[in-house]
């Protein structure tokens, strides 16, 4: 990614180059750095705040490969600041929680995955349909495999939940495509570049080369036909069952360890969100398995 100044003030000109700079991260092209898109859209914000681009998520899916999600993927509030965050959690308490005092409130804290969101469709007896990026958050690009063959590290072709498990219509499993660090070490084409351009690029390009036996599945969220989107708790346990789950269709005595990469998630206080995030940024380059892009935090 390169390093660009801003200097024009023409709204203009700024959307242009908001969109030219999404459709080519979107599709692993040479883009701006994330520092200097920030600072673009931040700009924006400040010359022409209701501009429509604010409200569009993601990229225009490509026609020919459109698939709809069950339920809309949507995207999350954006704040640069750890000041900005405290006030919008506070603003939530005092609308729904206001008898809990200022130094007694709470919130839920995690990593921001760094990579391409989408999901994964299965039918209710659990065999694989098909994965699709989020796209505009209601309609994304299906996923297809270079000679229809599914990366089973990233969508395993059947998933045989127990009865215990009480998944028993069709469901969705959501989370974010990543490839990892690591990965740079086993793969010469990595090097020098930035993961998650690379893995938005090969999953929309799909060519048939190593790039895509490095690409891996995070999920943080499962939603079901028959009882929508599941509660975080629940979902974790799910999650659990899927990183120990042994017999995966024909892919027998497959453990799928990289569904429960920890995302660090933490109850801490409201006060504490400013010294987290310092902490977060100290250590963000080295600590983590996965390249992220901030922390994600969740009323409780």
């Amino acid at each position: 990614m390169k390093k660009e100044e801003i200097k024009t003030n023409d709204i203009n000109a700024i959307v242009e180059l908001l969109n030219k700079n999404t459709k080519a991260y979107y599709n692993g092209e040479e883009c701006i750095d994330d520092d200097s898109y920030d600072s673009l859209k931040n700009k924006l914000r400040t010359l022409d705040p209701s501009n429509p681009i604010f409200d569009e998520v993601g990229t225009t899916p490509r026609e020919e490969r459109t698939k709809a999600h069950r339920y809309p993927m949507l995207s999350i509030l954006d704040v640069k600041e750890p000041k900005d965050a405290v006030k919008w959690i506070n603003n939530l308490y005092d609308r729904f929680a206001p008898n809990v005092e200022i130094d007694e409130r709470t919130v839920y804290v995690e990593l921001k995955v760094d990579g391409t969101s989408g999901s994964l469709h299965y039918d209710k007896k659990g065999r694989f349909l098909y994965a699709v990026t989020r796209g505009d958050g209601k309609i994304g690009n299906e996923v297809v495999w270079p000679n229809n063959k599914i990366n089973t590290f990233i969508a395993p072709n059947v998933i045989m939940w127990s009865k215990n498990d009480n998944i028993d219509s069709a469901f969705e499993i959501r989370g974010e495509f990543v490839i990892f660090k690591g990965s740079r070490e086993e793969e010469p084409l990595l090097v020098g570049k930035s993961l998650r351009n690379v893995c938005s690029g090969a999953l929309n390009r799909l060519e048939d080369s190593p790039i895509i036996n490095q690409i891996r599945f995070i999920p943080y969220q499962i939603w079901t036909e028959k009882d929508g989107l599941l509660s975080w708790e629940r979902t974790q346990n799910l999650i659990d069952v899927l990183g120990t789950m042994s017999r995966v269709g024909d892919n027998s005595g497959m453990i799928l360890e990289h569904f429960r990469y920890d995302t660090q998630r933490e109850l801490i206080l409201v006060s504490e969100i400013e010294s987290y995030y310092m902490s977060y940024l100290s250590k963000r380059d080295k600590s983590y398995l996965f390249e992220t892009d901030g922390l994600v935090l969740t009323f409780p």
